[in-house]
């Protein structure tokens, strides 16, 4: 015996199949992703961070506060992984910097977004070489560590700083909304770039700003805290990241061009 189904029942039947699939993305990706970290040299460290809870926009009143003591800075929850290659578990859907650092190489601090999973597709194709050399590492890695804390390292933000806050490597962070639950979960984006490869400096050929590897821990701990109750970057800090995004478009070129002539050697080895 067939049933006849009114229009407006086709419409609730559709809306019940659109939020359920999205809902898969979450069931079989979560939250939550693994980035990983390379170096060349390996055996680095990675260390970022994330606020334990939103802190909502900064005002005046609000930075006065924090100020004269009646409103405390936020915890952070700081994450961390060695020796590289290894990977640090992160929301999908964020915004966050990460510090690697190596004894006798120059620290580098780089700004990490995100991006659909549609777009990471699209950026993969034009990127085959930065791809290819993160591939056959996601197995086997160093899985890092959680903790919870107000500062990053002993002196933290109150310690001085040489070197400028900066931003390392260009952010592409792509709009959109998914449907249903992924929207809040993030399920249906990734962390991008991921894997991040990098090549460090020995620490006495880096640019004299990173030589001071306490100071730029130091300059670390403050962002995390600036990010964290948004407050805009200073002028000087700002012509320092637009310094170093122009050093990192460079040392990513440089990488990008070493992972091509690998994967063509390897092309040419008969199997």
């Amino acid at each position: 015996m067939l049933i006849s189904i009114p229009r407006w029942g086709h419409l609730i039947v559709l809306i019940f199949l659109a939020v359920n699939l999205s809902a898969c993305a979450t069931a079989t990706r979560g939250s939550t992703t693994m980035f990983i970290v390379e170096t060349t040299p390996v055996g680095a460290k990675a260390t970022t961070t994330l606020p334990t809870k939103e802190f909502g926009e900064m005002t005046k009143v609000r930075l006065n506060r924090i100020k004269s003591g009646r409103l405390e800075e936020p915890d952070f929850e700081y994450r961390f992984c060695e020796p590289t290659p290894c990977g640090i578990e992160m929301p999908r859907k964020k915004n966050f910097h990460v510090l690697v650092t190596k004894e006798g190489y120059a620290p580098q601090v780089h700004k990490i977004g995100y991006m659909h999973r549609k777009e990471i597709k699209n950026e993969s194709l034009k990127n085959t070489a930065l791809v290819a050399g993160g591939a056959g590492i996601a197995t086997g890695i160093a899985v890092g560590t959680t903790a919870t804390s107000s500062l990053l390292f002993s002196g933290g933000a109150a310690a001085g700083t040489a070197a400028g806050i900066v931003v390392a490597v260009p952010i592409v962070v792509v709009g959109g909304v998914s449907i249903g639950v992924d929207a809040a979960t993030g399920a249906n984006y990734d962390v991008w770039p991921n894997p991040l490869p990098l090549t460090l400096d020995e620490i006495e050929n880096a640019d004299p700003e990173w030589q001071d590897v306490d100071a730029v821990k130091a300059d670390f701990a403050k962002m995390q805290h600036r990010n964290a109750m948004h407050v805009p970057l200073t002028k000087r800090e700002s012509k320092a990241e637009q310094r170093q995004l122009l050093l990192e478009e460079r040392q990513r070129e440089r990488e990008r061009k070493r992972l091509e002539k690998e994967n063509a050697k390897q092309a040419e080895t008969p199997s």
